[in-house]
C-alpha cells in the first residue's frame, strides 16, 4: 500500500530551525527639515518604534520601503515638499499609512488637503503627542493587517497551484498504477477537499482585506469633520461658565463626538469578519467583535 502522507502536500522537512515569535519594533519614517521637529519626535517616539529619520523629501521618498509601517511628513520644506512627497511615495509604496505633521501656517485648507490626498490622518504640529501616537498605532495596525492579508493571499494563491499539480500529477498516476486505483481515489478526495477548505480562506481574506479598507476609508471621512465638532465644543466649553446657557447641549453633543470617536477607531481596527442581526433579516458587521483578534469574542 502506499504511505498516505504521500499525498499531504502541506508536509514540510523539519530542518532543526525555528523561527523567532519575537515581533520587531514597528518602523516609523519621520520625513522633516527642522532639526528639532525630528529630533523631538525621536525623543518622544524611540521607546515604542524602531525610527528612521529624514531631512527632505528626496531623502525619504529614498528610504520607503516594505519595512516601513507609517510615514509621518511635514508638508512645507525645502526642496520637494509634502505634497510632491506624498505622490512619489504612493508610487513605491501604495499601501503604507502616511500621516502629515505640519504647522498652521503651512496649510492652505486642511479639508481640502485630505480630500486630495487621502492621507491616514493630519496633525497640526504642537498639539501634543497623545494624539499623534494614537493615531500612529492605528496607521501601524492598520498597516499590518493589509500586509498579513497580503501575505495570507500570496501563500493560499500558491497552494492552489500546488495542489492542482499535485492532482494533475496523481491523476497520470492512476493511469499508470491501476493496482493502486482505490488508494489514490481516496488520497485525491483528502486533497480536494483541503482544496476547498485553502479556496474558503482564501475567500474570506479577502473579504476581511475588503472590509478593512473600507471601514478604513469611511472612518477616515468621519474623523475630520468628527475632530471639528468635538475640538468647538472643547473650546466652547472652556469658556463657558457652570451655569452657562446652552452648556449641557454642548456637552451632550461632545460626549456623543467622544462616543462616535471611539466607534471610529474600531472601524480602523477590523481584524475579522463578524456579522450581527438588524431589522428583518438583515445583518451588519459587528465592530465590537470585527475589532478583535478571533476568539476573543467568545
Amino acid at each position: 500500500m502506499m504511505a498516505s502522507d504521500e499525498f499531504d502536500i502541506f508536509k514540510k522537512e523539519d530542518d532543526g530551525t525555528h523561527p523567532s515569535t519575537e515581533r520587531k519594533p514597528s518602523v516609523i519614517l519621520i520625513i522633516d527639515d527642522d532639526s528639532n521637529i525630528r529630533e523631538s519626535l525621536e525623543t518622544t517616539l524611540k521607546d515604542t518604534f524602531e525610527i528612521i529619520l529624514c531631512s527632505s523629501g528626496d531623502e525619504g521618498i529614498q528610504a520607503i520601503n516594505s519595512d516601513v509601517d507609517t510615514v509621518i511628513l511635514d508638508i512645507k520644506m525645502e526642496g520637494k515638499d509634502g505634497f510632491e512627497t506624498y505622490r512619489m511615495i504612493r508610487e513605491k509604496n501604495a499601501y503604507v499609512p502616511i500621516i502629515y505633521h505640519s504647522a498652521y501656517q503651512d496649510l492652505k485648507d486642511p479639508y481640502e488637503i485630505m480630500n486630495e490626498f487621502r492621507p491616514f490622518g493630519f496633525i497640526s504640529k504642537g498639539e501634543g503627542y497623545a494624539k499623534l501616537i494614537s493615531l500612529l498605532n492605528s496607521a501601524v495596525a492598520y498597516h499590518q493587517t493589509i500586509v498579513e492579508n497580503q501575505t495570507l493571499l500570496g501563500e493560499l494563491k500558491d497552494l492552489n497551484a500546488s495542489l492542482e499539480d499535485k492532482v494533475e500529477q496523481r491523476t497520470q498516476e492512476i493511469g499508470e498504477k491501476n493496482e493502486l486505483l482505490e488508494e489514490t481515489n481516496t488520497a485525491l478526495e483528502r486533497e480536494i477537499l483541503e482544496r476547498k477548505k485553502m479556496e474558503e480562506a482564501l475567500r474570506e481574506a479577502e473579504r476581511v482585506k475588503v472590509l478593512a479598507e473600507t471601514a478604513g476609508a469611511a472612518a477616515h471621512e468621519i474623523n475630520n469633520p468628527l475632530q471639528a465638532v468635538t475640538g468647538t465644543c472643547e473650546i466652547l466649553l472652556a469658556n463657558m461658565t457652570s451655569d452657562a446657557p446652552y452648556r449641557e447641549k454642548i456637552e451632550a453633543i461632545h460626549r456623543s463626538g467622544v462616543i462616535i470617536s471611539e466607534i471610529v477607531a474600531k472601524m480602523k481596527d477590523i481584524r475579522q469578519y463578524v456579522t450581527k442581526g438588524y431589522v428583518g433579516d438583515r445583518n451588519i458587521v459587528d465592530f465590537e467583535a470585527a475589532s478583535q483578534e478571533k476568539g476573543e469574542e467568545e
